[in-house]
């Protein structure tokens, strides 16, 4: 998945995002990080789990088996993330077996975030897919659809519904785009809100970033 942008620095747009969007969340939710044993599913690139390990987390990288496996034993790591749930499990068969396999592997009190393009908006910003899609898309869930999914079908207790601002480095923009991207996170950010929850799963939200935890 790509409080500051670090690619003027040198950093890659993975390791910008693990500063600018996960690490805050991570410290938010485990209280002993970065003593926090980070899981990568199904990456782009190795540049997120590079920097986290850069702070001190351990991370590792897997992908799935074609019988959406994940080779750990039960309660191996305290947190997972993957921008490409909807991408490597492509029927909700898939999806439920790879969720349930998130859960196993997960801790007691772990989290799992994902990325995913939201079917009610036409636009897929994820990359899982083309940029624009009809309802019907392969690669794209709804907020409901996932929830049964992970909650229902998996185990999952809670979901936690995270506002897309700060998920795009805006700071590398031109700075006649950039304000554009400021007025982007202030709309992504009012959807966001838990009593927003019907318009955070409706089409003016293009990508749903959900954070589900385990008991």
């Amino acid at each position: 998945m790509p409080t500051k942008d670090l690619r003027s620095d040198g950093a890659s747009a993975g390791g910008a995002w693990v500063n600018r969007f996960l690490l805050p969340r991570l410290t938010q939710h485990f209280p002993n990080a970065p003593a926090v044993s980070c899981l990568q599913i199904a990456p782009d690139d190795s540049s997120e789990a590079e920097r986290l390990r850069q702070i001190g987390y351990c991370c590792e990288m897997t992908e799935p088996t074609a019988a959406m496996k994940l080779s750990f034993p039960d309660s191996s790591w305290d947190f997972a993330f993957s921008g490409h749930f909807s991408l490597r499990a492509p029927d909700r068969e898939a999806r439920i077996a790879l969720a349930k396999e998130m859960h196993r592997v997960l801790r007691r009190g772990g989290a799992v975030l994902l990325a995913l393009g939201n079917r009610a908006c036409p636009l897929d910003l994820t990359r899982n897919g083309a940029l624009l899609h009809a309802a019907a898309g392969p690669h794209c869930l709804t907020l409901r659809e996932t929830c049964d999914i992970m909650i229902d079908e998996a185990g999952f207790k809670t979901v936690g519904l995270l506002g897309v601002n700060g998920h795009f480095g805006w700071g590398s923009l031109s700075a006649i785009i950039r304000p554009i991207g400021s007025i982007l996170d202030a709309h992504w950010r009012y959807l966001a809100t838990p009593s927003r929850k019907w318009l955070y799963a409706s089409p003016l939200n293009p990508t749903l970033l959900l954070w589900f935890n385990k008991n």
